[in-house]
Parts: C-alpha cells; sequence; structure tokens
C-alpha cells in the first residue's frame, strides 16, 4: 500500500499542546484485549482497541464492531470488491470518522514524531509489515522485525518510555499471546518499520 501523499497536510503534531516542550514517558491504558481470531480484521481491530483506550474510553465497543468498521473499511480503501483480506489503516480512520467516533485524524512519519504522538496524543494506530521475529514474543513481550515478511498487520503503541527507548502496545490476537495481548517494541525497531511503508495514524476523538 502506497500512502496518500495528502497525510502530509495533517501530521500529528498539530495534535500536541502547546505547553509540551518536550517528549514524555506515558501509558494511555486499555482495559480489554480484542481477538480477530481467523478474520483479516486487524484494521478494525486495531481500530477498535484505539477507541476503547484512553483518553476517551468507549467501553460499547466490542469483537462485533472490530468486524463491522473492518468491512466499513474496505469499502472506502482504494481496491475494488471486498473478496480479500485486509485493508489500509487510512480506511479505518475513515470508517471511525463516518461512524461519529473521530473528528480527524493525524500522523507521525517520523520516529520522533511518533514518540510525541504517543507521549500526549493517544495511542496510534499502526500498519506496518509482520516478521517472523514478531509472531512469538519473549517472555518479557519483546517482538522483533526479523526473518521472513509475513505480510502486513495493524495494531496499537499505547505507551512509550524514554528511559527503556521502549514502546508498548496490544495486539489482536487475544490475552493468550504474548503477555496478556501486550507486547513491548524498541524505537530502533519502531522506526524500521515506520521507514518500511509503515503507517502511524492519531486519533482527534468526539467525546
Amino acid at each position: 500500500y502506497e500512502a496518500d501523499p495528502r497525510i502530509r497536510s495533517y501530521p500529528v503534531r498539530a495534535l500536541i499542546p502547546n505547553k509540551a516542550k518536550g517528549p514524555r514517558s506515558y501509558t494511555w491504558s486499555i482495559g480489554t484485549v480484542l481477538d480477530q481470531g481467523r478474520e483479516g480484521s486487524c484494521v478494525g481491530h486495531a481500530v477498535a482497541h484505539r477507541l476503547i483506550a484512553r483518553p476517551v474510553v468507549r467501553t460499547e465497543i466490542t469483537h462485533e464492531d472490530a468486524v463491522s468498521i473492518y468491512k466499513q473499511a474496505q469499502t472506502l480503501d482504494p481496491w475494488p470488491g471486498e473478496e480479500y483480506e485486509g485493508t489500509s489503516v487510512l480506511a479505518g480512520a475513515k470508517a471511525a470518522v463516518k461512524r461519529g467516533y473521530v473528528a480527524s485524524y493525524h500522523w507521525a512519519e517520523t520516529l520522533d514524531d511518533l514518540i510525541m504522538g504517543v507521549g500526549y496524543c493517544g495511542p496510534a494506530v499502526m500498519g506496518t509489515w509482520w516478521y517472523e521475529g514478531m509472531v512469538t514474543p519473549a517472555v518479557n513481550g519483546a517482538i522483533k522485525p526479523t526473518g521472513r515478511k509475513l505480510g502486513g498487520h495493524s495494531y496499537i503503541l499505547n505507551g512509550v518510555n524514554l528511559r527503556t527507548r521502549l514502546f508498548f502496545g496490544v495486539n489482536s490476537w487475544g490475552e493468550s499471546w504474548g503477555v496478556k495481548g501486550r507486547f513491548v517494541l524498541s524505537f530502533e525497531d519502531a522506526g524500521k518499520l515506520l521507514a518500511d511503508s509503515g503507517e502511524a495514524c492519531f486519533f482527534k476523538e468526539i467525546k
């Protein structure tokens, strides 16, 4: 997927408070880990995870809503028909707007912007390549983009720690995966994923 060049007109830095003088460590809590099962609905589930996380918690969002968001996104993405698996993060963001959850969506194109965005604006909905080394996290939840590319995948990064240089994330494969559905990703690896056709989307939510 080639990112729409118009995203450069909507940078995440437009959402960062003026009083923010630099990056900060912060984690946006999320109480529920959804499971997409065998459905190719990772974008819908990542958007759903974003909606049930702070700063605006929508407790009514369910697995069924995640699948519905995914199906709607397929009608909004650039590919004809819906007889395929997957969609784009951009289409998922458009679906969230159409449902009245989101006023606008903004993008991080660099690691520095991703760090600032997660620190101040809320979780990032990510769309990146998914590697063999990311399938089975380490005991501490760490994933690494090593080995073969297995395809694209969407997930959220809901926390950032400047001291350890780690992002905290939530996947959509249930609580039996990783550390109760959660993982950690180094700044270095996140930057590589973002630079290799990755997407990082932030929502300005409607309260």
